[in-house]
């Protein structure tokens, strides 16, 4: 059985330590300078030990795995360091934020033999992995994702949160070609508000995403109708089926969170050595659309405060 450090106890890095720690794993937690965080670490997990310097997790040659959940900015040069280290690699994402740091990462993985595994949570969903299943013999035809929720302002939209949405219209779609930005708006930060739509190969297929973390209500929501009529909802961890002149049809609900299933698939992949759907070249091409919608977005009013 693998041993894992985690590096990072912020809000989803805690969600990660603790799953981490259900399933048996969780070996070492980090941070720097987090002294709330390693007694929250220390309450909730006695037996995991605990360190103020993520040197400790890639110098301990009983550590097989290191997961970054820190802030963005340091993705890049964390999971570089873990992968000379000789050790397995789960990193939050964005794998990075440049197509130049996420490749020099992914060759780092190849060198070193390593398995590099990016955080796209919401590809190990129960519904979208159904709704995937069903897409293989039934293409989408148009796809919208819709995410409205109010808070987590601290790193940049674009960053933060836009990955998520990109990596499900690849993963259910493909590589986009096109890139239209439709709506782009301030809020506390200088972008807020987002919506834009993604074109691929086949000019018939289309991708509408839209982000607002200004919203006084929250949901997740996906819409997916394919070339034979059929209309799938996805909706906060429910996938349900349209029926038109009848009520919806449900096909998955979220009997277990996305989260769990990711860390599970992650931890099967450094044992078979398999690649995973979110490994590092996926998450390569995530950041190379991220960065070209970040490069697109026109200058953008101040923020509202």
């Amino acid at each position: 059985m693998s041993r894992v450090a985690v590096v990072g106890t912020g809000r989803w890095g805690r969600r990660l330590i603790r799953v981490l720690g259900d399933l048996g794993v969780l070996a070492l937690v980090c941070n720097r300078g987090d002294v709330e965080g390693q007694a929250w670490v220390r309450t909730a997990y006695p037996g995991v030990r605990v360190s103020s310097a993520a040197t400790d997790a890639l110098d301990d040659p009983s550590i097989d795995c290191v997961v970054v959940a820190t802030p963005i900015a340091t993705h890049a040069s964390l999971a570089l360091a873990a992968l000379a280290a000789g050790k397995h690699v789960f990193v939050e994402k964005p794998l990075a934020m440049s197509s130049g740091d996420a490749w020099r990462i992914v060759e780092a993985a190849d060198q070193a033999d390593r398995l590099l595994f990016v955080g796209h949570t919401f590809l190990y969903d129960a519904g979208f992995e159904q709704l995937h299943a069903l897409l293989a013999h039934d293409p989408v035809l148009e796809a919208s994702f819709a995410w409205m929720k109010y808070g987590t302002f601290d790193e940049p939209l674009i960053w933060n949160l836009l990955p998520h949405e990109v990596s499900l219209a690849m993963w259910l779609i493909g590589q986009p070609e096109s890139i239209e930005i439709t709506e782009h708006d301030a809020g506390p930060t200088e972008l807020d508000r987002l919506r834009l739509r993604l074109g691929f190969e086949d000019p018939d297929q289309s991708s509408l995403i839209e982000i607002d973390r200004t919203s006084a209500g929250r949901t997740k929501t996906a819409r997916i109708a394919t070339r034979s009529g059929a209309v799938y909802v996805w909706r906060d961890g429910e996938l349900l089926v349209e029926r038109q002149g009848r009520n919806d049809r449900r096909l998955s609900s979220a009997a277990e969170e996305a989260l769990a299933r990711e860390m599970r698939a992650f931890l099967a992949s450094v044992e078979t050595g398999e690649p995973a759907r979110s490994d590092g070249r996926f998450g390569a091409r995530v950041v190379e659309v991220v960065e070209r919608i970040g490069r697109m977005l026109p200058p953008i009013e101040s923020a509202r405060i």
